[in-house]
């Protein structure tokens, strides 16, 4: 598949969860356990500003022990998704995926990749419930400003800035071998552009590193820390980048990690030390909601059985945090099984009227973008 098929192999999209082509969500009840603060049942437009703890300090969620009940299903999936791929010859015909989604304005804002036969680029489409999109008639809204084999745009994660503009974080993918990415930032007035790129990446990675190859996946709600899936062979874990105040990122170290893969940079949420634990392959796909207390995320989750296939499935686990950057597990994880869509990869996720909206990739983006819908409550 040309440069996305390395794409795809590096991003770990081989995730198997079944072979039907319908899924179905399986809901779960958790006994008691960590606990989540309290998220108000309200429609959530704008981030609401949330303190930032610096890295290196010392923090605890505080959350009160508590049972949630997990009520999540396919809305949306194989055979019905939200947005398909495109037709023969359209830039996104091969491939529809790395969604990302705005709620604003009272209007469900999708940014999204696409694939055809040369590179990939990035779209914009709409929908008033969310449930079904209609693509903007002049995409692909941004290219990347990037030249040689084996560089394009990757995946986009965007949000609405303080004036009224647009704000968007572009991945970008390099040769595989080679290693390594980095991260652009453009703007724009109006969602559907003209989008400006910057002359110059805000973020560029190290080769040889853990986050050698990383992708933007989330935005701190309110706050300037650009989240991302970071791996360098095989093993995915979730970085984040910090502002250094002259425009640029730099990543989240602890200094007192002494290997040298880790030695400028660190994971703030890995997977399970635990060997057979659902999550001890790889975690990935942070999705982030700010709540009364700090922040909740729901993350994926793959385990890595002794078999021939890499990854047997993968669900979702869930973690709350005060300060973004130190993160408790659930520990009634994982909170939702998906069956029969075959990946996860790339996920994206807004709160409306207390309803969780959580777009996916439907295999690995050849199906379209699918949709998981549902609420988190207080087990009765």
């Amino acid at each position: 598949m040309r440069r996305f098929g390395a794409l795809v192999v590096a991003a770990l999209v081989v995730a198997a969860c079944g072979t039907s082509d319908q899924g179905t969500a399986t809901t779960t009840t958790a006994p008691p356990g960590t606990g989540v603060p309290t998220t108000p049942a309200t429609t959530t437009t704008d981030p609401v500003a949330m303190p930032v703890t610096p890295p290196g300090a010392t923090t605890t969620t505080n959350v009160p022990a508590g049972s949630l009940a997990f009520d999540f299903a396919v809305t949306r999936g194989a055979g019905n998704p939200v947005l398909s791929d495109g037709e023969v010859g359209d830039w996104d015909s091969s491939y529809t995926f790395a969604p990302w989604v705005v709620y604003h304005d009272g209007r469900f804002h999708l940014f999204f990749s696409g694939w055809g036969d040369s590179e990939i680029a990035i779209g914009y489409a709409t929908s008033d419930d969310g449930l079904s999109f209609t693509e903007y008639p002049g995409n692909p809204i941004v290219n990347l400003p990037v030249a040689g084999a084996g560089r394009e745009a990757g995946r986009a994660v965007v949000r609405v800035a303080d004036d009224g503009s647009w704000e968007m974080f572009v991945g970008e993918w390099v040769d595989r071998k080679t290693q390594g990415s980095a991260i652009w930032r453009a703007t724009a007035p109006a969602p559907e552009g003209p989008w400006t790129v910057d002359a110059e990446p805000r973020f560029e990675t190290e080769t040889g590193k853990w986050n050698s190859r990383l992708e933007p996946q989330a935005l701190l709600p309110g706050g300037d820390i650009v989240y991302y899936d970071g791996e360098r062979l095989s093993s995915l874990s979730i970085g984040a980048l910090l502002p250094d105040g002259s425009g640029g990122y730099f990543p989240y170290d602890d200094p007192a990690t002494t290997d040298p893969e880790f030695d400028t940079s660190d994971p703030i949420f890995v997977p399970s030390e635990e060997g057979d634990a659902w999550d001890a392959g790889n975690v990935s796909s942070p999705i982030l909601f700010a709540t009364e207390d700090g922040y909740e995320m729901f993350y994926q989750g793959f385990w890595r059985p002794k078999t021939d296939s890499k990854f047997e499935y993968a669900w979702l686990g869930y973690a709350t945090s005060r300060d973004g950057l130190e993160w408790e597990r659930y520990e009634a994880n994982p909170v939702v099984e998906l069956t029969g869509e075959r990946a996860w990869l790339w996920m994206t996720g807004v709160k409306v009227d207390g309803v969780y909206y959580l777009y996916y990739a439907i295999k690995a983006g050849k199906d379209g973008i699918g949709l998981i819908r549902g609420t988190v409550s207080p087990a009765g």
